[in-house]
């Protein structure tokens, strides 16, 4: 058996041209088969391609047989794996990931399906026929090697033919800094992290909402990446906080980090407004047709943390004014109360009252604020207030003299 060596060491996108001679054998008047190698551009993937085939040997022609044709490859001496081949010429890419001795052999076998019981054969009829009688048969059929004499093809691996070593699996990224509540009132925050130093191809960050047990959303982050900004304004004004949960995982071609623990991001629930009176009345009574204005100053706690996307007019609250008869439990809407700034009361809101000739009695003034989300701040302090009618005056005298002169001075009492 031939072995033709060929060094591969700098040589890419070269082809190799073998011809292996096939002769030798008695009644076997085979074809040759030429194995051409070639690099293609992947590192550590070698192309083989055969031309031409083998005819099949007399006896298959005579009887029925299987043929086999393949591809036997050894690295270093030592049987690496078998390809099977298809007659009529073949293309193959084979790895060679690992450096060395490359050995490739082709192969050709043949097995008889056609055979001969000896009980049956017949001693005394001489065989008369140029075809020779088929072989006793076995169980089973051997397969028989018939180019065991064909030439082999080795080649010179080294570590510039193959392709990088993988990177190592990478560890998990870890959060640097997470938004406390005053930084994420508003619903817009910003998580950072730190990546692993180890090389990634894809980073994935999951978000859930409420429960680590919720059905996250997973994104895909750029893998550069060393933050995330989240916006969840739509989450700002609920009566209970909101919480979200949020891990990371790292991945490249040789497996992913895994993810890291959840870690929470809680969006805080929305205060409630205030108002309370400025400048209440005192005793304050109040004729029927005569305006009256009172004064409160309201605010919302949340105001600051207000997401930038609702209208200034909005961030306001509503403040609404009511009016309670003495000894009876319902509010009576006055109307809304509108934004005065006066001195020393920036934050105040007024509102004008003109009492009916219907609306006398003592009363008791109050006001409850609501901010854009409906939350609701508890009732003012309830100011009494007095309406009753205007009196015509009257005028007598304190101390009637029984005469009056001329120029005299009389004392009298409205």
């Amino acid at each position: 058996m031939k072995k033709i060596s060929v060094g591969l060491i700098n040589q890419l996108n070269i082809s190799f041209l073998l011809l292996l001679s096939l002769g030798g054998f008695s009644q076997n008047a085979l074809s040759k088969v030429n194995l051409e190698a070639r690099w293609p551009n992947t590192p550590g993937m070698l192309t083989i391609i055969q031309h031409g085939y083998y005819t099949v040997s007399p006896s298959c022609w005579a009887y029925s047989c299987d043929v086999r044709e393949e591809l036997e490859i050894e690295h270093d001496g030592q049987p690496h794996s078998r390809l099977n081949l298809r007659h009529y010429g073949n293309t193959l890419t084979v790895p060679v990931n690992l450096p060395g001795a490359w050995t490739f052999k082709y192969r050709y076998y043949e097995q008889l399906v056609q055979c001969q019981d000896p009980k049956y054969r017949s001693r005394n009829t001489p065989n008369t026929s140029m075809i020779p009688l088929p072989p006793d048969c076995e169980d089973p059929m051997p397969w028989d090697l018939i180019n065991n004499e064909s030439d082999d093809i080795e080649f010179r691996v080294t570590s510039a033919h193959l392709p990088p070593p993988p990177p190592p699996i990478p560890n998990k990224p870890v959060f640097t800094h997470i938004p406390d509540q005053s930084e994420a009132a508003d619903g817009d925050y910003t998580l950072r992290w730190r990546l692993p130093g180890e090389e990634i191809s894809e980073l994935l960050l999951r978000e859930s909402l409420g429960s680590t047990s919720a059905t996250p959303s997973v994104k895909s982050l750029p893998i550069n990446s060393t933050s995330y900004t989240a916006n969840h304004s739509d989450a700002f004004g609920k009566e209970e906080a909101v919480k979200y949960y949020y891990s990371l995982k790292a991945r490249n071609v040789s497996g992913e980090s895994g993810w890291t623990d959840w870690t929470l991001v809680t969006i805080p629930q929305n205060q409630p407004p205030t108002v309370q009176w400025h400048n209440p009345p005192l005793n304050e009574i109040v004729r029927p047709g005569i305006e009256k204005t009172f004064y409160f100053s309201a605010g919302d706690p949340d105001n600051s943390n207000i997401p930038s996307a609702v209208p200034s007019a909005s961030k306001q609250v509503a403040v609404n004014v009511f009016r309670r008869k003495k000894n009876s439990e319902d509010f009576v809407s006055l109307g809304s109360a509108l934004a005065d700034p006066i001195q020393n009361c920036n934050n105040c809101y007024r509102i004008n009252w003109t009492p009916s000739d219907q609306e006398l009695g003592e009363f008791y003034i109050s006001a409850v604020s609501e901010d854009y989300w409906g939350a609701r701040s508890k009732r003012s302090t309830e100011v009494p207030v007095t309406v009753s009618k205007n009196q015509q005056p009257g005028a007598f005298l304190v101390d009637p003299p029984k005469q009056i002169d001329q120029g005299s001075t009389i004392a009298l009492t409205a």
